[in-house]
């Protein structure tokens, strides 16, 4: 399975670090979490499908982001509007999620099932983006 990470706010060494330990943790987890990707510029990254594959970064790199000033993978303070207001990007970011799950080798059926159903997606982006149900 994938992991994607994401920043927002003020970009500072924090944030860096923060992205380092997610980082170098998945990498010691590489059957349970295969690669992090990393959104450009935060959720904006995944809403326009502009990742960074941090499998392509040494070891060395990922660690010395934690001593890196501001924010290596870009921020940004966008608020995702309420799913009423705005489907297609609840969409957009569930059907990225959805990618990033196809790669696991066997997938839950559960899990499965609900992906393939529209109406769930956006349930569970609501919940899990806007913490409003």
């Amino acid at each position: 399975m994938n992991a994607f990470y994401a920043q927002s706010g003020g970009v500072t060494a924090v944030i860096n670090a923060t992205a380092s330990g997610v980082i170098e943790t998945a990498r010691k987890h590489k059957k349970i979490i295969s690669n992090v990707y990393a959104g450009r510029n935060g959720i904006l990254g995944a809403l326009q499908e502009d990742m960074i594959d941090t499998n392509r970064e040494s070891i060395r790199t990922i660690q010395n982001l934690k001593y890196s000033p501001g924010g290596i993978f870009g921020s940004a303070r966008y608020k995702l509007k309420t799913i009423e207001e705005n489907r297609i990007e609840y969409k957009r970011l569930t059907g990225m999620f959805f990618a990033a799950l196809s790669y696991v080798s066997r997938p839950h059926k559960l899990i499965f099932k609900l992906l393939m159903d529209e109406e769930m997606n956006l349930l569970v982006a609501k919940i899990l983006l806007t913490d409003k149900v």
